[in-house]
């Protein structure tokens, strides 16, 4: 499903990917333990990774969270594979209205170097010898 979303939508923003549930595996299962691993092969091109700080955000247990003592570790976790693996992220900090800001100026920009009409960095002007530019 996101597959096709990516190639329908000009966004798709989602909270976890197969590089999430690969990480979370690794914690309950261990390294390399399940198919996850296989499922990153596949996925859509990402532009941008948000992960979210722990730091100042309060840990609120809703049933399914791990605990407060895994959330250092996991941002970690995802820091250092999004950077191994040669992803592009950005780390968000401080209270919820930064969060927001940040993601949404970053989102706009992602947005709008994709719609740009510009040449690609590596393009240069040709120029014929014998011939005025």
């Amino acid at each position: 499903m996101e597959n096709e979303a990516a190639d329908a939508c000009p966004l798709v923003i989602a909270d976890t990917d197969s590089l999430a549930t690969t990480l979370w595996e690794r914690f309950y299962l261990g390294e390399r333990s399940h198919g996850s691993y296989n499922a990153m092969d596949h996925l859509p091109r990402r532009d941008l990774y948000l992960v979210t700080d722990h730091d100042g955000v309060d840990f609120e247990d809703d049933g399914w969270r791990e605990g407060e003592h895994r959330r250092a570790g996991m941002t970690e976790w995802f820091k250092q594979t999004l950077t191994e693996e040669g992803h592009s992220w950005i780390l968000v900090t401080g209270e919820h209205s930064r969060r927001m800001k940040t993601a949404t100026e970053i989102i706009d920009l992602v947005l709008a170097q994709r719609n740009g009409f510009t040449s690609p960095p590596w393009a240069t002007r040709t120029v014929l010898e014998g011939t005025t530019a």
